[in-house]
């Protein structure tokens, strides 16, 4: 039944029961609807996405959530939603007059209310959900509304503790770059050459060699191979001096 889910929570053990949810999003928002279902008879909350409320999750009489979701309102269009979105100030009162407020209650079952309320949820600046409750035809009581009101300026901070939580996890999550070394016995990767010591400048010729006698260790792989005999074609003229 609707009622089968709303708690006796007095302000402080919602709020409690608020700090003990900001590592789950499913968790968070069930505790911000079910207590809102002790001062409304429907409460909902849509998340703010491209310029456009988007139905999320809901509690009390209604479409439920899987028919909440298909729900989309733009905050572009003149409407109690957008005025909630760009003064970032919560709405309680009388329904609106504009046909738009009236379609987009409509849109999610809620025949003109006799009260309605909207809160923003902002985040570092940036609006992230909207909650709405009303009370049917019913009036709606200004002790419990208060309460809740006071309770909803704990969800920003919320959210944001829920933000920090899952980049931290993230974080932790990722396997960290392991040194990638290249074996010198790989085929197709030839071997480093260390530096040699500076040999002695051939006389009468002013250039280095980098060829020649020396220690093998000093010397890369091709060079520390054993001579190859030269055939008679490939041997050097008579003639041919240093």
């Amino acid at each position: 039944t609707p009622d089968a889910a709303v708690p006796e929570w007095t302000l402080p053990q919602a709020r409690s029961a608020l700090r003990e949810s900001t590592r789950e999003l499913d968790r968070l928002l069930d505790v911000a609807l079910r207590f809102g279902r002790r001062t409304f008879d429907y409460v909902a909350a849509f998340a703010v996405v491209r310029g456009a409320a988007g139905g999320w999750d809901s509690r009390g009489e209604g479409l439920d959530a899987n028919a909440l979701s298909l729900v989309s309102i733009p905050l572009d269009a003149s409407s109690v939603f957008r005025t909630v979105a760009v003064t970032r100030g919560s709405y309680a009162g009388p329904l609106p007059p504009d046909a738009l407020t009236r379609h987009y209650l409509e849109l999610f079952g809620r025949q003109a209310p006799r009260t309605v309320f909207l809160y923003p949820v902002e985040v570092k600046g940036r609006l992230v959900a909207i909650l709405y409750g009303d009370c049917g035809q019913k009036p709606m009581s200004q002790r419990r509304l208060s309460d809740y009101i006071l309770f909803c300026q704990d969800l920003p901070a919320s959210f944001q503790e829920l933000i920090l939580f899952r980049k931290q996890r993230v974080s932790e999550l990722r396997v960290p770059e392991e040194d990638i070394t290249i074996d010198v016995d790989v085929p197709g990767f030839p071997a480093p050459v260390q530096p040699a010591p500076a040999p002695a400048v051939v006389a009468g010729l002013g250039w280095n060699p980098v060829f020649g006698r020396g220690g093998v260790a000093n010397l890369g792989r091709a060079a520390a191979l054993p001579p190859r005999v030269l055939s008679p074609e490939e041997l050097p003229p008579p003639d041919f001096t240093p």
